[in-house]
């Protein structure tokens, strides 16, 4: 996996999480953060020719250190959202 895409995407996230104004300790706003962050970091995926499994372990990644989740429900959510892009 190429570090400078997790390196990147980790930051993406953190950027995002400062810029808005929304209470992450609300589940329902984590999780609407959390889909958004992943539009953007999928859409980076795609422009750099990431492979689909370096992408759902960074979104695993982004889960645990930015937004706060366990490594079960980053792993859990990372699986809805992948199975959510194929439908």
């Amino acid at each position: 996996m190429e570090k400078q895409y997790v390196s990147e995407s980790l930051r993406i996230a953190n950027d995002i999480i400062q810029l808005v104004k929304i209470d992450l300790k609300d589940e329902m706003n984590r999780q609407i953060l959390a889909s958004y962050i992943f539009g953007v970091l999928n859409a980076k995926a795609i422009q750099e020719s990431i492979s689909p499994i370096d992408v759902q372990v960074t979104m695993i990644r982004v889960g645990i250190e930015a937004l706060g989740y366990s490594p079960e429900a980053a792993t859990q959510m990372t699986y809805v959202e992948c199975v959510a892009l194929l439908v």
